[in-house]
């Protein structure tokens, strides 16, 4: 009788920390995005999550399509959202653009700005 109650609370305890062990692994994903504004510019990157929230922008790739770029860059709002920053020159016109990556409920939602 001992022994069958030592080797029921061995299970239990198994039993609990697989449950805690799988409590604290979240779902990591990878997108690729990819826009493309008519006759301005396209834009494409990699996108790495992990649970809420957006772990790397990657292979981040821009091209004029009319005129040509000066400035590209990438700022991080928060640990959800990024922004992808475009200067564009048209002529003697110069344009700013933006792309905006939000990470909620395991999809990534694009803005442009």
């Amino acid at each position: 009788m001992k022994k069958i109650c030592i080797y029921i609370v061995i299970v239990l305890i198994s039993f609990v920390f697989c449950i805690e062990s799988n409590k604290t692994t979240g779902k990591a994903d990878t997108f690729h995005i990819s826009h493309t504004t008519s006759f301005v510019w396209k834009a494409s990157c990699n996108v790495s999550t992990s649970d809420t929230m957006i772990k790397k922008v990657a292979n981040i790739e821009v091209h004029a399509l009319t005129g040509h770029l000066i400035k590209v860059y990438l700022t991080k709002d928060s640990n959800y959202q990024y922004t992808l920053h475009i200067t564009q020159k048209i002529g003697v016109l110069t344009s700013m653009y933006g792309l905006r990556l939000k990470y909620s409920s395991h999809k990534i939602i694009v803005t442009v700005i």
